[in-house]
């Protein structure tokens, strides 16, 4: 009889240390996230809600500014990511990624800064160059440059970029902008210019003019053209070339 109580006292015992030892076991399971895998999951998803470039060959860019120093532990074994931000627009060039990271028995919230580039080719000044004078192929150079959402002034490969002057002293290493450019004019004040008048029924008249102001191809400038008896007439047209204007009547 005592040994049969002692056996089942035994198998009560090492019964309750089983459960004891799986209990321990799920009440300690835990999931450790590394920093690297929130970094890319961060980009990951920035790259996904921002959209494309529209010029060619560039290509969108994600700094992650900050990160957890160490692994972020939770109890737990199925582990559920949620990433959202804040940007006003797509375009925004920096944002806060909120990461949740959850499993059926914690929750974490993290905030991860992060600033957005574009890397695309951009013209860059290789020698100095001088206020008002034309851009020529050998002052500039293409090359690659990481650049803010912040910067739509700079020029880039689709721009024509000897169609430009300096509006002043441009020294190396300069990324070009518009803002210190300008149309190189194509016809100069007080030039001697050839002035098309277009009438409605596709009748062309030419006559010669005088340039009243400088202007760049595309744009419109004021000309004089001289009548009869000494008289002038201020006309407004399209400079087309280096020595015409067009008017369309």
């Amino acid at each position: 009889m005592k040994h049969y109580r002692y056996k089942q006292l035994s198998f009560c015992l090492v019964a309750w240390l089983w459960l004891c030892f799986l209990g321990q076991g799920l009440a300690y399971a835990s999931v450790t996230v590394m920093p690297k895998a929130i970094a890319s999951r961060v980009k990951a998803y920035i790259l996904a809600s921002t959209p494309s470039p529209k010029e060619q060959n560039a290509t969108v860019d994600v700094e992650v500014l900050n990160l957890p120093q160490l692994p972020v532990q939770l109890e737990g074994e199925n582990l559920k990511w949620v990433l959202s931000d804040t940007r006003p627009t797509p375009l925004t060039p920096s944002t806060i990624v909120q990461v949740s990271l959850s499993t059926e028995s914690d929750l974490r919230h993290i905030g991860i800064p992060v600033r957005i580039y574009i890397d695309r080719p951009v013209w860059v000044v290789k020698q100095l160059i001088m206020a008002h004078q034309p851009i020529t192929p050998s002052d500039v150079t293409l090359e690659r440059k990481r650049l803010t959402y912040e910067a739509p002034y700079v020029i880039g490969e689709k721009d024509n970029i000897t169609a430009y002057s300096a509006q002043s002293n441009l020294a190396p290493g300069t990324i070009l902008q518009s803002r210190q450019l300008f149309l190189t004019p194509a016809i100069f004040r007080n030039d001697q210019i050839r002035l098309v008048l277009v009438m409605a029924s596709g009748v062309q008249v030419s006559v010669m003019a005088r340039a009243l102001e400088d202007g760049a191809i595309g744009k419109r400038i004021r000309v004089q053209e001289q009548l009869a008896n000494n008289q002038y007439k201020v006309l407004t047209g399209q400079v087309v070339s280096h020595d015409t204007v067009v008017i369309r009547l």
